[in-house]
């Protein structure tokens, strides 16, 4: 088990969310019942203040921004975050770039002793390993790019993934994805 800070700095992904969407620190305060100087303290640039899970929690609710979700969900849960590198968000080349990914993962998934392997139970010698953990590693490329590109899809739609979710969990629930409340 990892021990870490309950409290992260994350003045970049909060004064990204500010300036992408032009909301302003005195409402997210308003939103989240915190003083302005509270936003103003963890979105400066020399020593911001770290934000403590529960007020990223509140933040997430008060913006809902999917971009600034995701970046919460790595930084306290070490979820996927979102894709700010080499390639373009746009869904068209999202699209191209998951089928790639797809396609990478899929390529692996042929080999018969890895599929062998993760037909068996017990432990795994260190060349199934490393098979096991290359297709893992090409899984989670696949999930991150189809993370992404849902939430490229969502923003076309002017939507964030929490209200994607709000209007479809009844449906996905009656079709058996999800069953109790949490």
């Amino acid at each position: 088990m990892r021990a870490q800070s309950t409290s992260k700095v994350m003045n970049a992904p909060i004064n990204d969310f500010l300036s992408r969407t032009g909301i302003m620190k005195k409402d997210i305060a308003k939103g989240m019942f915190v003083t302005g100087q509270t936003i103003t303290d963890w979105t400066r640039e020399s020593h911001p203040k770290p934000v403590t899970a529960e007020n990223a929690v509140r933040l997430a609710e008060v913006t809902n921004d999917s971009r600034l979700a995701q970046t919460i969900g790595y930084f306290y849960l070490g979820l996927p975050r979102p894709l700010d590198g080499d390639y373009k968000l746009d869904l068209s080349y999202l699209d191209d770039l998951r089928e790639v990914e797809e396609d990478e993962r899929d390529e692996i998934q042929q080999n018969r002793r890895l599929r062998r392997i993760l037909c068996k139970q017990g432990e795994l010698d260190s060349e199934a390993y490393d098979l096991v953990l290359e297709l893992a590693r090409e899984q989670a490329e696949a999930c991150i790019v189809n993370q992404q590109y849902l939430f490229a899809l969502c923003e076309r739609l002017n939507i964030s993934v929490m209200d994607l979710m709000d209007m479809y969990m009844d449906q996905w629930k009656a079709e058996g994805y999800f069953g109790k409340e949490l």
